[in-house]
């Protein structure tokens, strides 16, 4: 692969929060705790609690052995994970069938490449990265799909439950309905009972040499650490103060919140159902009004049962920072601005804040398009143009004309002035008139200038034909090829796919990565 590199301001895909955060603007410096062009945030962290490193090391032992997937490699990170000088480089999402879109893939591959960089830049302490599954989301709409060489396929399920818990049984038909879905994606799905296990099987598959680490983080052992954190949010409202003050800070600045904290940021597990928790009266219940407690009742659930109570987005983060000896962050966007309204609660818990750093963001050619550009003339900076832009840009560029009347508007005007001006000595009133003429006119020259570029188009109606469809592959709908295609759309034809793309990720300069397969690779 070769790869070409863009600044994300460059291609119109990105907030003003998210741009002027990798730019390190003066006015956000407040809402994160390390600077994103130093590796000072490496030294930065305090000493991980021995007891919390015991814990999670022992989660995760007990995790890997229930999947069948305790193997020499995992062992391994464990080993290395057991050790003080050992940091963890984290990323989540949710359980997407077969992965879901591409940049579930990128994520991680991000903070594999990234602890590849800092052992190299820090041998004497190691750095683990670790997959945080998103087990206990339970929008089940959001992952119950993929879409595979441009067609969607999505699993038709009522579940209701957490979307970790959810059955894997019955889905062979659907899968083996899928062309060329691979077998060791059936396989991961149909020896697994659930859909936690199968993610996490298959991802060990696909970065099967690299040390990652895949995490559950609903397990009542990690969730004891939370017991403070969930009496506090069920008594009072203080995430949701502090994220509020936050909030108006980024919003006084002219940013938009991706987040707003309730005033409880939990959830209740309740056999395979999730429900929202609310105040209500001087106890607290489920937002569909099910279930009831006193305060009383509640402290002393969350003390004997801590693993029924589930942290919503705002608490998220913090449970993660709490129970991993973690440096730093990576998430897409949207993940990225709601972190950026989070410090004041990590402040609050005394909880190490990490570096937050955004994911890859890389467009994938193939040899067969790039053939198709080639002809085209059509440059790789070019892609990132809306579809109308485009067009007109690559029309220019070919036609020997280039039609404007902006030329004959400025030659019009002032005989119209002039026009004008005398009329007025004569009648002031049809001065109006005379302006109703230019205008007239020059509507029938606006007219003619688009008539003259529709025959223009149909000129090159075969290439504008064959740039649409480029343009529709790699941003279909109008969105980045990589929040929508699937990786083994490109896996099937390219098995090395995973690992050539790992060269070409850089985690730390935050630039747009466009991909460029060689034409071996079919």
């Amino acid at each position: 692969m070769t790869f070409s590199y863009f600044r994300l301001s460059d291609t119109h895909q990105f907030s003003s929060l998210l741009l002027d955060y990798v730019q390190q603007k003066d006015s956000l410096k407040n809402v994160y705790a390390h600077a994103l062009h130093s590796q000072d945030w490496v030294h930065a962290r305090p000493d991980f609690p021995e007891q919390s490193r015991s814990a999670v090391v022992q989660s995760f032992t007990k995790q890997y052995e229930q999947s069948g997937l305790l193997s020499e490699s995992v062992q391994r990170s464990l080993a290395l994970l057991s050790q003080s000088n050992t940091y963890t480089i984290t990323t989540g999402h949710q359980l997407n069938l077969a992965t879901g879109p591409l940049y579930f893939i990128y994520k991680i591959a991000t903070i594999v490449k990234l602890c590849e960089q800092l052992k190299m830049h820090y041998p004497d302490k190691n750095f683990i990265p670790v997959y945080w599954m998103a087990t206990e989301d339970h929008d089940i709409e959001e992952i119950n799909h993929l879409t595979l060489f441009g067609t969607t396929y999505t699993y038709p399920s009522d579940w209701k439950g957490t979307s970790g818990q959810m059955p894997t049984e019955g889905m062979e038909e659907f899968l083996n309905a899928i062309p060329d879905l691979p077998d060791l994606v059936k396989k991961c799905y149909l020896e697994a009972p659930n859909w936690s296990v199968a993610t996490r099987r298959l991802v060990h598959q696909l970065f099967a040499s690299y040390p990652l680490l895949v995490m559950d983080a609903n397990d009542p052992e990690l969730k004891r650490a939370l017991v403070p954190l969930i009496q506090e949010e069920l008594k009072n409202s203080t995430t949701e103060k502090l994220v509020a003050q936050t909030n108006q800070t980024l919003e006084s600045l002219g940013y938009s919140t991706q987040v707003h904290a309730r005033d409880i940021n939990l959830f209740y597990l309740d056999g395979h159902s999730r429900k929202r928790l609310t105040r209500k009266g001087d106890g607290v219940e489920t937002a569909d009004g099910s279930r009831r407690w006193t305060w009383e009742e509640i402290s002393s659930e969350a003390n004997l049962h801590p693993e029924r109570f589930s942290p919503n987005v705002v608490l998220r983060p913090l449970y993660q920072e709490m129970i991993l000896p973690n440096l730093c962050y990576c998430g897409g966007p949207a993940e990225v601005a709601y972190w950026l309204q989070l410090k004041a609660v990590f402040d609050y818990w005394k909880v190490p804040y990490p570096l937050v750093i955004p994911r890859a963001f890389v467009l994938l050619l193939s040899s067969s398009l790039q053939h198709k550009m080639d002809k085209l003339g059509l440059k790789e900076e070019e892609l990132f143009l809306p579809w109308n832009d485009l067009k007109k840009h690559w029309i220019q560029q070919k036609s020997e004309h280039n039609f404007s009347i902006g030329h004959i508007v400025e030659l019009i005007k002032p005989p119209f002035e002039l026009l004008e001006e005398e009329v007025g000595k004569v009648d002031p009133t049809l001065k109006a008139t005379v302006k109703a003429e230019e205008a007239k006119v020059l509507k029938q020259l606006q007219d003619l200038e688009k008539r003259v570029k529709k025959a223009e188009e149909r000129k090159y109606e075969q290439q504008l034909k064959q740039l649409e469809s480029i343009k529709e592959k790699l941003f279909p709908g109008g969105v980045a090829q990589e929040r929508v295609e699937n990786y083994f759309s490109f896996y099937s034809h390219h098995p090395t796919v995973l690992a050539e793309l790992m060269e070409g990720i850089r985690p730390l300069e935050f630039s747009f990565v466009i991909a460029r397969e060689n034409q071996s690779a079919h």
